[in-house]
């Protein structure tokens, strides 16, 4: 019984002073979280209806700030009411610099999209090979 103890104290300690940086978010933000995937679990078993019909546009602009008039085309179809994804497509070989282009990368997109008033998600994806 008492190694337990000593062992659970051990452990308490390696916790206290090991991960003092750790932040695990408002209960906010986790009661926020768990509504938005309670939402979207609903909205797969909704048919589509003419009332509730949003279009989803998959939008391959390259960079979205180069080809603004698509960009903006595609807001008008879905009338900022919908899902719009623009897909910018990288292909380079992997250096110890890629992850800061990368970075850069989508700090201008998001930078961009703030400006102009786009509603987006903001995920960037490469692969060294794409065929």
């Amino acid at each position: 019984m008492r190694n337990e103890k000593e062992v659970n104290y051990f452990k308490y300690l390696y916790n206290v002073w090991i991960f003092l940086d750790v932040n695990w978010g408002s209960s906010t933000q986790a009661q926020t979280y768990k509504t938005a995937l309670a939402s979207v679990h609903k909205l797969v078993n909704v048919d589509e209806h003419v009332k509730n019909y949003c279009p989803q546009v998959l939008v391959l602009t390259g960079k979205p700030q180069d080809r603004r008039p698509l960009v903006d085309l595609s807001k008008l179809i879905t009338k900022n009411n919908a899902l719009m994804v623009c897909g910018h497509v990288v292909q380079v070989n992997w250096s110890p610099h890629f992850p800061f282009a990368m970075r850069r990368i989508r700090l201008l997109v998001s930078g961009w999209t703030f400006c102009y008033s786009v509603s987006h998600f903001e995920s960037s994806e490469s692969h060294t090979y794409l065929v």
